[in-house]
């Protein structure tokens, strides 16, 4: 275990929720903001101090929240952390709900990485993904970032969801490049039980598309965004040289990170934990869990392996000897020869372990071998 540590911060609140979420969100309960707030800040102060690489405000929709409520969980944040000069802290933000003068107050307030939640630049995809923003609203939320200072914009892209063609994305692709953000996240549309999407599929309104045309799509988002000189770094993320997500990297690395908020996710001394997801019980007591899972050395061996596969680079064989004291060999040989030797979707090269690229389509199936 490496010293490098994140904070996951969770803002359930959202204007609406859109189509395809299962993440724990609320619409319309913004009355409860303030309390929230204040509970943030009580489990907050009521954990291990310590250093902070990262720190990362995500939801929910972040900003649609008062700028200044935002500012008083970093607040509470950094009076209680050794927060890093250097720490990368992220917000999430819905181009519908940003606006200058809450940008203003994220960078006032030590942020320096926005990630702007834009799905698709196409008015029909934004509709039926149900995102309360237009297009214009994207551009307009990308420029004010900049305007502002902070000159680490990521955005997000889905893709195979109904009625989108290969043409669309490609259209919405050309859209991201010629922004130039210096990173790109993308999401096949999952179809997800308790969304609307999930109760139009059974009711026959929607066809998910075939594997064949999420292949495409995949294929063609890798080989546009590699033209436009991003690095392919992992499975769904693309970023200029140096502008990789230095949080998403420290959950990928198996790095512990503190779970702040309703239905936050944390991992602390070898535990795996969730907090409670209700709102009003998180009030109640921010400090109560609705999950906890102590993980054994085999538990976190598999994660490593797992979670080290979806970046490109793949794994380190010497960091993993390193961390754990064992050759990787002794732990999973059986199924390293089976990918590398029968299905060739692994390679062993010069002391690391990756996946080819055809098996990125695979990979849960193949990750499924390594738990």
């Amino acid at each position: 275990m490496t010293d490098k540590k994140g904070i996951y911060i969770h803002i359930p609140f959202c204007v609406k929720k859109c189509n395809y979420c299962s993440f724990n969100s609320y619409e319309n309960m913004f009355k409860y903001e303030d309390e929230y707030t204040d509970a943030l800040i009580k489990q907050i102060k009521n954990s291990n101090d310590g250093a902070i690489d990262t720190i990362y405000i995500g939801g929910g929709t972040p900003s649609a929240i008062k700028e200044e409520n935002i500012a008083k969980i970093l607040g509470g944040v950094f009076s209680h952390f050794d927060v890093k000069k250097d720490a990368e802290i992220t917000i999430e933000v819905n181009p519908g709900t940003v606006n200058k003068e809450k940008i203003k107050s994220y960078k006032q307030n030590g942020i320096n990485r926005i990630s702007i939640g834009s799905q698709d630049f196409s008015g029909e995809g934004l509709k039926t993904l149900g995102r309360i923003h237009t297009a214009d609203d994207i551009y307009t939320a990308f420029e004010i970032a900049y305007e502002t200072g902070i000159n680490n914009v990521s955005l997000d892209l889905m893709y195979a969801f109904f009625g989108q063609t290969v043409e669309n994305l490609k259209k919405s692709l050309k859209k991201i490049i010629s922004l130039n953000p210096e990173h790109i996240s993308t999401y096949a549309l999952s179809i997800e039980e308790g969304t609307p999407f999930f109760e139009s599929v059974k009711n026959k309104k929607y066809s998910p598309l075939s594997d064949e045309t999420y292949s495409t799509m995949y294929e063609t988002i890798c080989t546009m965004l590699k033209g436009a000189g991003y690095k392919h770094y992992e499975i769904s993320n693309f970023a200029k040289e140096g502008y990789h997500s230095r949080h998403n990297t420290l959950y990928w690395k198996c790095n512990e990170y503190f779970g702040f908020g309703a239905g936050a996710s944390g991992y602390i001394n070898n535990e795996r934990f969730k907090m409670t997801s209700d709102i009003l019980s998180y009030i109640n007591n921010p400090l109560l869990k609705e999950e906890t899972d102590l993980l054994n050395e085999k538990d976190k061996m598999s994660e490593f392996v797992i979670l080290g596969l979806r970046m490109t680079d793949g794994i380190d064989k010497n960091e993993f000897c390193k961390r754990f004291e064992t050759d990787i060999y002794d732990v999973f040989k059986d199924e390293l020869d089976k990918h590398i030797n029968i299905t060739k979707m692994i390679h062993d090269k010069n002391g690391r372990i990756y996946l080819d690229k055809k098996a990125y389509f695979v990979s849960n199936i193949i990750f499924s071998d390594f738990i």
